[in-house]
């Protein structure tokens, strides 16, 4: 829906969404395994692309932020499962994409790899996929993720 949005409006940041598969392929296989899953979108004619994280029994988000160039962690744990490794995974992967989609090399080392420690923490050991989806949301909409707390997820 957050996808459809962004291409409804074209005053929204335009954005990818990764499916919940995508991270646990590129990992296990590598880019090899998911290079096919962008024949029909140039993610460097997006805004943001946006990347759910499965991180066995916690949900997170990185974001590549093609924009404001910036890779982004979001994690509602504080970021207690390996941003940086994940960021720098999804450098590579960005790399890899543009040496096989437009045939040249990227430098992307001067895009930094940003650990979000303002993002809303749970207080619990449950609630992490709807942060998840909260943090996806409000980065598909370009708004701070403070806007909401563990006040806002009633169970």
């Amino acid at each position: 829906l957050m996808e459809l949005r962004s291409k409804a409006d074209p005053t929204m940041p335009k954005c990818h969404f990764f499916n919940t598969f995508f991270y646990k392929k590129l990992t296990t296989t590598g880019y090899c395994a998911v290079r096919t899953w962008t024949n029909r979108v140039d993610l460097f004619a997006q805004d943001k692309i946006i990347v759910p994280l499965h991180l066995g029994n916690h949900w997170a988000l990185g974001v590549i932020d093609v924009k404001n160039k910036r890779f982004e962690y979001y994690d509602s744990l504080l970021y207690g499962r390996g941003g940086e490794r994940i960021l720098g995974l999804l450098r590579n992967y960005l790399e890899d994409e543009h040496k096989d989609k437009k045939k040249t090399d990227i430098n992307l080392s001067g895009w930094p790899l940003v650990l979000v420690d303002s993002a809303p923490q749970q207080c619990n050991g449950y609630d992490c996929g709807a942060f998840t989806c909260q943090f996806a949301d409000c980065a598909s909409l370009g708004i701070p993720v403070t806007k909401f707390s563990q006040n806002d997820m009633p169970y």
